[in-house]
């Protein structure tokens, strides 16, 4: 994503956040709680959250949850918008 964004020239800041331990929640939650303190970024968030689209339908269960469990988060914040982008995944 990182390489994509720059070939398309950069048009907003983008933060990428990497966890560990697998943790998708607090990275967020610190993000969106330090934009809020901070003056300089009042105005929209664009969050844009990959969902993966597996071969076999049935599969939905074991991928999806996360990007589900994120939209049911951040729907709470007022100046947060949600981009869902579908990554098709070929095995």
């Amino acid at each position: 994503m990182e390489e994509k964004w720059e070939e398309w020239g950069n048009p907003c800041r983008l933060v990428t956040l990497k966890s560990k331990y697998r943790s998708v929640l607090e990275p967020f939650a610190r993000l969106i709680k330090m934009i809020d303190e901070k003056e300089e970024f009042k105005s929209q968030i664009q969050i844009i959250i990959p969902q993966f689209i597996p071969k076999k339908g049935w599969h939905n269960i074991l991928h999806n949850q996360t990007a589900l469990l994120l939209r049911l988060w951040l729907y709470r914040h007022k100046d947060v918008v949600i981009t869902t982008v579908p990554y098709h995944l070929k095995k």
